[in-house]
């Protein structure tokens, strides 16, 4: 289906989309100038038809909108409001007035929405929301004075909140630190210096979901000194990825377990007129479980897993995520990730490929009615009896 903005859109930055994890809510904001508010608009997958088309006063077009990975909480972040939203009833849950500290894009909020933050110039604030829905400020973190928050983003589970910042004046240095949520402690602080005249600004941070990787878009330096794509652990300033690109990465996301990282960059510096760009993947660290190919209906994919050569293995399946992952005397070492009490067995197969990998065939049949679920994989070392580390989430496409 196709949905036309009744909103004239005459700057692409006063507009944005994004969507839910499972994709059962997508949000379209616009910034109506005619009526100096944000058109707010709520679909379900499988229609053109809004649930939600409000409008929602931000004073003055937003610069920044964040939305929960449960897609039920939204904030709106302008220049002199930041504006918490439930998605589910379109109704206003708080507004703060930023009091002359303006908003530089500085908003996150966690993958459950019970947890948001904010920066601006000299804090940043964090705030939780109460019983009663409402959102109220828990937490202030000051910033070295002169310095201000230009992006935040939270792990999903709320746990951690990874902050990018700038001193007020200096274009050639990043700072990056992480606040540990439950203890409101610092583990975390780095910087990423540059040299020459074009700004090593912060573009964009992405947590995996249990905050123990983070990544970082940054515009880079002129002397090449600054990469533009950087991964850390959380609690180590040893960069686990630092890449050099021709132009600045303008976009960063990384994958929920932290293995994977994608970047979406500018053919040219920032400040260099000039169009083009690339899209980047890179792998952070070897991970042991992957699926080749497209789950689509009346296809065929191969689960690998990275093992010895030789090394018989096996796949098991289940339709559902175990409550707790817990230890499978049955199977050997390591953790169940997957239910138990839907726990099938796919057969036996012997890594054979030259990099140690054990390919098993996992055929989808040709039912439509298959479109949209997801089934859960783990792998199984036979001859050592060890469970991955990984588990993948297989959701069927038409």
């Amino acid at each position: 289906w196709v949905f036309v903005s009744p909103v004239d859109i005459p700057i692409h930055s006063h507009s944005a989309v994004d969507l839910s994890s499972d994709g059962s809510r997508i949000v379209l904001v616009v910034h109506d100038f005619s009526a100096s508010a944000a058109r707010f608009t709520v679909f379900e997958p499988d229609s053109a038809v809004p649930l939600i088309d409000t409008e929602v006063g931000t004073s003055g077009p937003f610069v920044r909108f964040e939305l929960s990975r449960d897609g039920s909480t939204a904030m709106l972040g302008s220049l002199l409001r930041t504006t918490f939203v439930d998605v589910t009833t379109g109704t206003v849950l708080n507004q703060v007035s930023l009091m002359g500290s303006p908003q530089y894009g500085a908003l996150a909020i966690s993958g459950d929405g019970s947890m948001a933050a904010f920066g601006t110039m000299n804090f940043v604030r964090l705030y939780s929301r109460g019983t009663t829905g409402t959102f109220d400020q828990a937490h202030t973190h000051d910033l070295a004075p002169g310095t201000y928050a230009r992006r935040l983003a939270f792990s999903r589970d709320g746990s951690t909140l990874v902050m990018g910042t700038h001193a007020a004046g200096d274009t050639l240095t990043a700072r990056l630190s992480v606040l540990d949520v439950p203890s409101l402690q610092l583990v975390l602080e780095t910087e990423i210096t540059g040299a020459g005249s074009l700004q090593n600004m912060i573009s964009d941070l992405s947590v995996s979901a249990t905050g123990h990787r983070f990544a970082v878009a940054l515009w880079g330096d002129e002397d090449g000194l600054a990469p533009e794509v950087l991964a850390f652990r959380r609690d180590s300033s040893v960069p686990l990825l630092a890449q050099h690109l021709p132009g600045s990465a303008m976009r960063i996301e990384l994958s929920a377990d932290g293995n994977h990282v994608a970047v979406a960059s500018k053919g040219v510096h920032a400040n260099i007129p000039g169009g083009g760009g690339s899209f980047w993947l890179s792998e952070l660290g070897r991970i042991d479980l992957d699926v080749i190919g497209v789950p689509r209906i009346g296809s065929t994919v191969w689960v690998r897993q990275r093992l010895r050569p030789d090394t018989n293995a096996r796949v098991l399946q289940a339709s559902a995520l175990a409550n707790v992952p817990a230890p499978a005397p049955a199977y050997g070492h390591g953790l169940l990730y997957l239910d138990p009490a839907s726990l099938v067995e796919l057969p036996a197969t012997v890594s054979t490929l030259t990099d140690g990998g054990a390919l098993t065939p996992y055929t989808i049949p040709n039912d439509p009615s298959l479109v949209g679920q997801t089934v859960y994989l783990q792998g199984l070392d036979l001859d050592e009896s060890r469970l991955s580390r990984s588990w993948i989430p297989l959701t069927i496409l038409p």
